[in-house]
């Protein structure tokens, strides 16, 4: 399996001269490449002395814009690994190293390849300058550039024959939601952190904020701990546990409270928080099949997915196992929100690597393969909430009669329900207003909407079922239950 990482010990950056001429003389040592033979490069004359190159285009940008950046990055460092198993010759690799960082950074840019052969797996250690050569402006490395590599990389090995991906999801959508609904609490206190680090003027001021969103924080120890008040926290939960980069640590929240400007005051940051809650909730998700002819693989992670894009451009998507569930006959559901982002990379590396957004996406998908995708309506999303929340209480063995968990739970059902009526009402009158107006339509467009239209309403309507009888399922299970106990009691009086 083709893998790209960053160095562990560097996290992949080159922060000085020193550094990268230090990485440079590392990655083409002669032992390890062949005599040189395997390093390759792009607007590098001599590879081997490729640090010295690099550092001249960097005193050109610097000149140009006339300041010197602080904390700056020379160059980033990559490793592209293979598998003993691919078969594949260290020129190959070399190549496919060479052919990934091309299509990546195009023409502009200086990079080397060097492959190393002295270990059983044989892989490209590629570093590339951040300044392009012609423009003199820097590379944005984002979030998503490491998985822009790794989509190329992996379409470029298929075409060597290296094996790219494992053929099964291990996790999907519905093991998500699970997760989510027994963890919830603490994706929802890293929300409140998250809208109170931008609202708040310094500590004392964060955390009479976070007293008003009902969370308690702790910093007399060591640590700072989190408590969300009125959830199923157990235990208080440590800031560095919340986050592996230490985002929530008290220094680091410090530093950040001492940038904001205005901020919501203690009388406001209850209700701007619900508005801004309201608003998150409300991103439907878009639930579309897919069948297995256009999956290209799958991985633990990651579903490939083969997508057509613009005007004869072709290629495929990388889409989160989070937002898929594999069906029994081979296909697979999707889950996908409007302002998600997938990167689309283009199979004949002729027009460049894009990204594409979760609405776009499902626009394509339904014009490949003509499945009309269901907009699931918010209260859909809301009722499979409640359904997993339910399905977990209970098998804690918590019951409607004797845990407070399905009081706060079930506090506003009927609200929901209700809701949910006046959901499936505005869908009908929206339905036959459709209806009458595809009579004077002589488009395909209308009756498509129609169609989309009465799947969201019978997912909905099997949703709203779905509730009443888990809620009935388990009252009457709590009345048995509760029978027995009665009996007993009354047994073990008699006996007396």
């Amino acid at each position: 399996m083709v893998t790209v990482t960053l160095p562990k010990r560097t996290k992949g950056t080159i922060s000085s001269s020193k550094g990268l001429h230090a990485a440079v003389a590392y990655i083409t040592n002669p032992e390890k490449t062949m005599n040189y033979e395997l390093v390759s490069g792009q607007n590098i004359l001599i590879p081997q002395e490729a640090a010295e190159e690099m550092l001249v285009t960097r005193v050109l940008a610097v000149q140009f814009s006339g300041r010197v950046p602080k904390n700056e990055r020379f160059a980033w460092h990559v490793v592209q690994s293979f598998s003993p198993n691919d078969k594949l010759s260290p020129q190959e690799i070399n190549e496919i190293g060479r052919r990934t960082m091309k299509e990546l950074l195009g023409e502009d840019y200086e990079f080397i390849v060097a492959t190393h052969v002295d270990r059983d797996h044989i892989h490209n250690h590629i570093i590339f300058n951040v300044i392009n050569r012609e423009s003199l402006r820097r590379f944005q490395w984002t979030n998503n550039t490491l998985n822009q590599v790794r989509d190329i990389s992996d379409k470029i090995s298929a075409e060597y024959g290296a094996i790219i991906l494992e053929n099964q999801l291990t996790n999907s959508h519905t093991k998500y939601q699970d997760y989510l609904a027994q963890n919830s609490y603490r994706q929802e206190i890293k929300n409140r952190l998250n809208f109170l680090m931008k609202h708040s003027k310094n500590w004392s001021d964060f955390k009479s904020k976070a007293r008003e969103l009902d969370l308690s924080i702790n910093d007399s120890g060591k640590y700072i701990t989190y408590r969300l008040l009125g959830s199923e926290q157990k235990r208080n939960i440590r800031d560095r546990s919340l986050d592996k980069k230490g985002r929530f640590l008290r220094v680091n929240l410090e530093e950040i409270l001492t940038k904001n400007g205005a901020t919501y005051s203690l009388d406001e940051i209850k209700s701007e928080y619900a508005k801004q809650s309201s608003s998150r909730e409300n991103q439907k998700e878009i639930e579309m099949i897919i069948e297995n002819w256009q999956v290209k693989s799958a991985t633990g992670k990651y579903l490939l997915v083969n997508v057509d894009f613009g005007l004869g451009q072709q290629g495929t998507i990388r889409i989160p196992a989070t937002k898929v569930d594999a069906l029994e006959n081979g296909y697979f559901k999707l889950f996908i929100k409007k302002r998600d982002k997938f990167f689309f990379v283009n199979s004949d590396g002729k027009a460049r690597s894009r990204f594409m957004t979760g609405l776009v996406l499902t626009k394509q998908l339904e014009n490949d393969n003509g499945v009309i995708p269901i907009y699931s309506n918010n209260q859909t999303i809301r009722l499979k909430q409640i359904i997993s929340d339910i399905e977990f209480l209970t098998s804690r063995g918590v019951g409607f009669d004797n845990g407070k968990s399905y009081l706060n739970l079930t506090e506003n059902l009927q609200q929901d329900l209700d809701d949910t009526e006046a959901a499936l009402d505005v869908l009908d009158e929206r339905i036959v207003e459709l209806e009458v107006a595809s009579q004077n339509d002589s488009s395909n467009l209308t009756q498509r909407e129609i169609e989309g239209l009465i799947i969201e309403r019978d997912e909905l309507v099997a949703t709203y079922q779905q509730v009443l009888n888990d809620v009935r399922k388990y009252q009457k299970i709590d009345e048995t239950v509760e029978q027995r106990k009665e009996q007993k009691d009354e047994e073990k009086g008699f006996s007396i």
